[in-house]
């Protein structure tokens, strides 16, 4: 037996946002912008000349990890649950809705609109990253804390990317990001 999604009309979805998610998202973004440069920091201080290449590997899956880990996640906010679920329908299947009716909509939505969700998450995470930072020279698991930093920086920047698949006339950078 598959269950039936039902779409709803564009307008009823985007009046969803509340100014109490703006507010969280808000919160998120801002949280944000202290812990991912603290990860950084935490990195770079750790990692010395020879692991540099390592870093650079792990980093690499992480982005094989993001770019899968979005789909899923993606399939599974267009697949299952409603908007009027509390909190997960409400913050998450209510945006990736509005959007499935109207595309262009994602474009008229700011950073934090786009992202403060997903900022809100991260930050959980990166506070475990942090709590449980690498020593210098602790190569395996530099790798696996590198591997889980970079999947989680590209899930909070995936849905930033894949508005800029929709916008009209993306600026340069973004077009040559395009290209390649």
């Amino acid at each position: 037996m598959k269950a039936k999604i039902v779409q709803r009309d564009a307008t009823v979805l985007a009046d969803g946002y509340t100014p109490f998610q703006r507010r969280l998202n808000l919160f998120g973004c801002g949280l944000f912008c202290i812990t991912f440069p603290a990860v950084l920091y935490t990195l770079w201080a750790v990692t010395t000349g020879a692991e540099w290449f390592l870093v650079a590997g792990a980093a690499l899956l992480g982005v094989i990890i993001a770019d899968f880990g979005s789909g899923l996640l993606h399939w599974a906010a267009d697949t299952w649950g409603h908007a009027d679920l509390p909190i997960v329908g409400r913050m998450f299947i209510r945006s990736f809705r509005e959007h499935h009716i109207v595309q262009s909509k994602i474009c008229e939505h700011g950073w934090v609109q786009a992202n403060g969700e997903a900022t809100l998450l991260s930050n959980f995470l990166w506070g475990g990253m942090l709590f449980f930072a690498p020593a210098a020279g602790q190569g395996v698991f530099l790798a696996m804390w590198t591997t889980f930093g970079a999947t989680i920086l590209l899930l909070v920047l995936t849905n930033e990317f894949h508005k800029w698949a929709h916008i009209k006339h993306p600026a340069k950078p973004i077009q040559l990001l395009q290209r390649v």
